[in-house]
This record gives C-alpha cells, sequence and structure tokens, in this order.
C-alpha cells in the first residue's frame, strides 16, 4: 500500500476522457450538457471524489452547485450525476445512481468495473490500485476531466507529487496523537480525508470540526490536541476564523494550497503517515476488518 502512495503520480489521468453529447438508457435520452446543480456519488474513498470537488468548486468558483450524495437515497431534481464508485459495486451509489437515472437526470459512472460499468451509462473506466482510498488520483483527475469536457472548468494537471519527509514525519506525530482536525467549510472534504485516512490505515479516531459553526458550539468544550488547516487561496474570512482558534487554543497547523497538486501532493503525504503510524502500531493499513464485517451482515 505504501508503494501506491509513493507513487501516485503515476496513477494521475492527464488527458481528456471520452464522452458522447448524448446516449439512450432503457429507452429514453438523455444529454451530457452543462447543470447548475452538479451531484457527486460515492462512499468512502469513492466518496472524498465528491468532497474534494465541493471544496474545489468553493474556492475557485466553477459554475455549478457540488452536491455530495452519500446515501442509498436521492430526491435531487433537475442535474448532472458523477456515480463513483472504485469496485463498481457499492451499493449506496449504485441505488442512487439508478434513482437519478429515473428522474431523467443523466449519470456518468467513474469505476474500475463491477455493476456499475454494465449498467450502460457512460463509463469511464480507471486504474486499479490496493485499494479504494489508495486510488484517488486516477478517481479525482477522472471526474475533472469529464467536469471540464462539460463544463470547462479549469484546474491544474501536477506533473509531480514531490515528497517531503519532514511533512510526513509531522504528520505522523500530530495524526498520532488523535487530534481534533478544525477546517473551514472551503477544505471541509480535505479536513475528512485526512480523518478517514487516520481511521481507515492507522485505526485511530480524530474527528472533524468545520468552521464558522464549531465557532457557535465546539470550540468552549474543546480539549486535547488540534490540527489546523488552512490555504493562501481560501476566503479571508476562513482564513481568519482558522488563526483564532489556533490564537485561543494552540495546535499545528498545516497549510495547503487549494489546487489539485496541493490537494493531492499534501493526502499523498498524510496517507503515508498513516500507513507509518499503522507500522508502529503493528497493524496492517490495508485491513479493515469491521468495514468488511458490516458489509458481510448486510442484508
Amino acid at each position: 500500500m505504501l508503494d501506491d502512495y509513493l507513487n501516485w503520480e503515476r496513477y494521475l489521468i492527464r488527458s481528456e476522457v471520452d464522452l458522447p453529447e448524448e446516449y439512450q438508457y432503457q429507452g429514453r435520452l438523455y444529454r451530457l450538457a452543462p447543470a447548475d446543480r452538479l451531484y457527486i456519488a460515492g462512499m468512502g474513498g469513492s466518496g472524498v471524489v465528491g468532497d474534494l470537488i465541493r471544496d474545489l468548486s468553493f474556492v475557485w468558483g466553477w459554475p455549478f452547485e457540488a452536491v455530495v450524495v452519500k446515501d442509498y437515497f436521492f430526491r435531487g431534481g433537475d442535474g448532472l450525476m458523477l456515480a463513483v464508485s472504485y469496485s463498481g459495486n457499492t451499493v449506496e451509489t449504485i441505488t442512487a445512481a439508478a434513482a437519478a437515472l429515473r428522474r431523467g437526470m443523466p449519470v456518468i459512472a467513474i469505476t474500475t468495473g463491477g455493476k456499475l460499468a454494465e449498467m450502460g451509462i457512460p463509463t469511464i473506466k480507471v486504474p486499479k490500485a490496493s485499494a479504494p482510498r489508495a486510488a484517488l488520483p486516477q478517481m479525482l483527475t477522472a471526474a475533472l476531466w469529464t467536469l471540464r469536457k462539460i463544463y470547462g472548468v479549469n484546474f491544474d494537471t501536477p506533473s509531480s507529487l514531490p515528497y517531503d519527509e519532514r511533512l510526513a514525519d509531522r504528520l505522523v506525530k500530530t495524526l498520532g496523537a488523535r487530534p481534533t482536525i478544525v477546517a473551514p467549510v472551503s477544505m471541509q472534504g480535505l479536513a475528512y480525508r485526512v480523518k478517514n485516512e487516520a481511521n481507515e490505515n492507522a485505526k485511530l479516531d480524530p474527528s472533524v470540526e468545520i468552521l464558522p459553526e464549531a465557532h457557535h458550539n465546539w470550540i468552549e468544550g474543546a480539549s486535547g490536541p488540534i490540527m489546523a488547516m488552512t490555504s493562501p487561496d481560501i476566503p479571508a474570512e476562513h482564513r481568519t476564523r482558522v488563526r483564532l482558534t489556533v490564537d485561543l487554543l494552540s495546535g499545528e497547523v498545516f497549510e495547503v494550497p487549494m489546487t489539485v497538486g496541493g490537494i493531492l501532493t499534501f493526502l499523498k503525504h498524510v496517507g503515508i503517515a498513516t500507513v507509518k503510524i499503522a507500522s508502529a502500531r503493528g497493524i496492517d493499513p490495508l485491513k479493515t476488518p469491521r468495514i468488511d464485517e458490516l458489509k458481510r451482515r448486510l442484508p
């Protein structure tokens, strides 16, 4: 698994995706055209694609409202859906995609295969990795190239994701302390990805608090170590909220450029750090026995 993180650059999709302008599904015509609302359905390591697209669209003012769907149930109206499932067999994502299609909403799949690839809708297949969470570069860049084709959005395609051992070591120390991860709304998806990597790889339980809402409740009861996240690219109001949190409570501050390259470089280090924590604890970062048992017990 460590090799996947160390070599994330290999998995970046660097060219346009092939999509039709329209397609037929069960006798109905669907057009792939810009919509005011973009739904991104996905769970777990696949679901982070939607979280990060929401962050990026917030920061850079992309021409759609990004709505993340992480459930079986979908009640959306007009729009366009990206259904992201690494395995192609995620029941919540398949169910949400089917509901969107019934409502006349075009759906595009991003997957390695499985049932989602067999639905008969436009599908972008991505290379496999050791686990869904390690396949973020290919899933995210596939989604971004899709958005460039449909919406004309601009984003940076990083040529490399340089490794900084000092940053990785700092993340090992910070995440190993089970911190509260504090971030503004504009970095919410990034913060949850950090937490989820600590959960799945290192089997630790840090929490997340989102600003400014956390300044209306959590801050009064806050205790324990804090990992604060900020960026030069987010609104000044959000940077101020992060700074004031650290002024009052102290904590480790991590500054992340909110570009595709900046996000993936930081998350590469988070992945490596959480694998290192797992190794130090004698834990296999790849295995997720509780998640596997939950899937086994589901009807």
